[in-house]
């Protein structure tokens, strides 16, 4: 990471992989929790974070970065529940102003319950440097969206849910901005980059922990760009490795070069050094607690076979 000091610090494949289970595990217990999605809750949690003062619907679309019809249609959905209040401003009636219902409490202490325990469920949290790791994520999120008051770090698992959401936003956003390109496909990109060798299409699913029609689309278009290219083992032709290509290396290059600076815009500028030390170290701990977990269920199986 050129300039920044900070040359071993890298957000690696295995680090995306973290980033997204963590980002599919909270998304899902909140949809499990509610019918909201993650726009409306994200709506729910800032109109909490100002109260008990009203907020304007224009100055949440700027504080959230959403367009104006997106904060109206999802604040619709959220009155129509009882969850927040729409009045006109005293000062200005063509202006709207937003407020926290009671229902609108109760449904965030709900939401974040659910979120607490789908963590503790599924993620290594006796490991203290996961628990560092998220810090890190929330310490992140907060500078790309600073929180409007300290009254969300009652919700902390909200304020990790709102700040995975936003990593992701901003690190998609350069990455498709640097070279015109999907997620999931900078993804592969960037770990076959960093392998230095053909990989087979499975060991690219089980290693992104991706779906294997998502690499064969994804595949697909990288082929089309001359980023990749697929091809059969002698040995087994059922076998399909990809390899990048001398066009797609200068492409990856690129690519890892935006992730360094949005990773030190993001995260190592904003970090100390524990904090800095357990980012680095979370994807690691991720996959191996996840292959811990998938050895003992495997075992669990067969015990029971026996």
């Amino acid at each position: 990471m050129a300039g920044t000091g900070h040359d071993d610090l890298k957000l690696d494949s295995a680090y995306f992989v973290a980033l997204e289970m963590g980002h599919s595990t909270l998304k899902h217990a909140l949809m499990e929790a509610s019918d909201l999605n993650i726009t409306q809750y994200r709506i729910l949690v800032k109109v909490y974070a100002v109260s008990p003062a009203p907020i304007a619907l224009v100055n949440l679309s700027k504080l959230l970065r959403l367009k104006a019809n997106v904060v109206t249609q999802a604040t619709d959905t959220l009155e129509a529940k009882g969850l927040v209040q729409r009045r006109k401003s005293v000062q200005d009636a063509r202006m709207r102003m937003l407020s926290m219902t009671e229902e609108g409490l109760r449904m965030i202490g709900h939401v974040n319950e659910a979120l607490v325990k789908r963590l503790y469920a599924e993620w290594p949290t006796g490991n203290p440097l996961y628990r560092t790791s998220l810090e890190a994520c929330i310490i992140a999120g907060a500078a790309i969206e600073p929180p409007a008051s300290d009254r969300i770090r009652e919700f902390p698992a909200s304020r990790t849910l709102v700040s995975f959401e936003l990593i992701r936003q901003t690190i998609e956003t350069a990455m498709r901005k640097a070279i015109d390109a999907p997620y999931n496909d900078c993804r592969i990109l960037q770990r076959l980059y960093e392998a230095g060798n053909p990989l087979r299409a499975v060991e690219l699913a089980n290693q992104l922990m991706l779906p294997a029609v998502t690499i064969t689309r994804a595949t697909s278009r990288l082929v089309e760009r001359g980023w990749v290219q697929r091809f059969s083992s002698p040995d087994n032709r059922r076998a399909v490795f990809v390899a990048v290509t001398d066009e797609g290396m200068k492409t990856a290059s690129e690519l890892d070069r935006v992730i360094d600076r949005v990773a030190y815009e993001c995260f190592w500028s904003k970090l100390d050094a524990d904090h800095r030390h357990a980012l680095c170290q979370v994807g690691g701990i991720i996959m191996e607690d996840r292959r811990k977990r998938e050895e003992e269920a495997v075992l669990g199986r067969l015990q029971r076979l026996g």
